[in-house]
């Protein structure tokens, strides 16, 4: 497993040995930004004025994806 995958099991596990509630949702975003044009995209995040960290790591997902 991933590192971050691990983390997150451990501390699933010690949630529910200590008889806490909690919600997981994981999400995988490569085939979402597959399906859009990624010059669209990168037009709308300008436009929205998504930029900083957030857009960057948008930018450098969808760069020289086919």
């Amino acid at each position: 497993m991933p590192h971050s995958t691990t983390r997150n099991y451990d501390t699933i596990l010690n949630l529910v040995e200590e008889g806490n509630n909690f919600d997981v949702i994981y999400l995988d975003f490569a085939k979402a930004f597959d399906k859009i044009d990624h010059g669209i995209l990168s037009h709308k995040l300008k436009h929205l004025v998504i930029g900083g960290k957030v857009g960057t790591w948008i930018n450098n997902f969808v760069n020289d994806r086919t």
